[in-house]
């Protein structure tokens, strides 16, 4: 995953870990670890699903963010 291209989308819609969480139905927490990537923490289909829509995303940018290593 590329978390600064994720983290950069978040900045650009005016999201934190908390306000994500909250449209995702997860804790800040556990969107940090899934953003960090701890302890083996990913994106479900749906919240990749979701987050593509939430900020508009492409088909190529939901590759090179979610599927890039």
């Amino acid at each position: 995953m590329n978390k600064q291209m994720l983290r950069s989308l978040m900045a650009l819609h005016g999201d934190t870990y908390k306000s994500l969480g909250e449209a995702l139905g997860l804790t800040p927490g556990i969107v940090s670890d899934k953003v960090n990537e701890r302890n083996g923490a990913q994106f479900k289909q749906g919240e990749i699903k979701a987050i593509a829509v939430r900020y508009k995303m492409t088909d190529k940018q939901l590759i090179a963010c979610f599927f890039a290593r």
